[in-house]
């Protein structure tokens, strides 16, 4: 039976699907969440916490040690500031955090 986090990263894999990984308390990780979907970027939503096995499964195989972290295909883009980036790698403008 596959789990959730096999589902995404097949998905990932075949589209490359942005994965963003978020805590609860992470005002950043909000912020990354809201600029990904202003820029009308589609993205799956991993919360990080103690209880969800599949996101420690994720955080673990991705090497994943702040939030937010956003998970595209093979590549890792860190802090809001890596989510910026992304953006302006795929839409090709910047944008500023509020």
């Amino acid at each position: 039976d596959e789990t959730q986090v096999e589902k995404l990263e097949s998905k990932r894999d075949s589209y490359d699907v942005p994965i963003l990984v978020m805590t609860e308390t992470c005002p950043k990780c909000k912020q990354a969440d809201k600029l990904l979907s202003e820029n009308d970027i589609f993205h799956w939503l991993m919360l990080a916490i103690p209880d969800n096995e599949e996101a420690k499964k994720l955080v673990d195989e991705h090497d994943i040690s702040m939030a937010p972290t956003l998970i595209v295909g093979d590549r890792k883009y860190e802090g809001l500031a890596g989510v910026v980036r992304y953006i302006h790698e795929v839409k090709g403008w910047l944008v500023k955090p509020e």
